[in-house]
């Protein structure tokens, strides 16, 4: 901890259906509700593929990825329950079939703030369905900020659904 910041180690992915459908989680946080890259933060001992890979069968049930290399790395400063993070980020790209959501596994911590994961086409995403500023979706375009906070989450006909 520096600066009364915890330091952290994360992995997350772009995880890409056969018809380039994007896997976004939506998650409800102290700053707002979140579009985000599914993963999560490191256990000690692990690699960043090992922590992805348990991330995604905890949070959605994906058991059969095809995990790819890490294409891009960020660090995302925020606060849960009253303490702030810096955490350092390494997003893989990874492929999955189409896969029933399973939400499981999700721990009780998670279960009050994961509310959704759905398949989001590019085209939905740069038309403002996921982002509702030209700023983020400029970012997206630019340099794969893939985290979008929204004032209100949109309207899910289907959310737990699959393409």
């Amino acid at each position: 901890m520096s600066d009364g910041v915890v330091e952290r180690q994360a992995a997350r992915a772009i995880v890409l259906s056969r018809n380039q459908a994007v896997l976004l989680q939506l998650i409800e946080a102290e700053s707002g509700r979140s579009w985000i890259l599914p993963g999560g933060g490191l256990r000690d001992g692990e690699t960043h593929e090992q922590a992805l890979m348990r991330e995604l069968a905890e949070e959605v049930g994906l058991q059969a990825i095809q995990l790819g290399p890490w294409v891009w790395r960020r660090t995302a400063e925020f606060t849960f329950r009253g303490v702030r993070y810096r955490q350092q980020e390494r997003i893989f790209l990874a492929h999955a079939e189409p896969f029933v959501f399973d939400h499981s596994g999700l721990d009780e911590v998670e279960v009050g703030i994961v509310l959704a994961h759905q398949w989001w086409r590019i085209e939905e995403i740069e038309s403002g369905c996921v982002a509702k500023c030209q700023r983020c979706r400029s970012k997206l375009k630019t340099d794969l900020n893939w985290q979008w906070t929204v004032s209100e989450a949109p309207s899910l006909s289907h959310p737990l659904t699959t393409l």
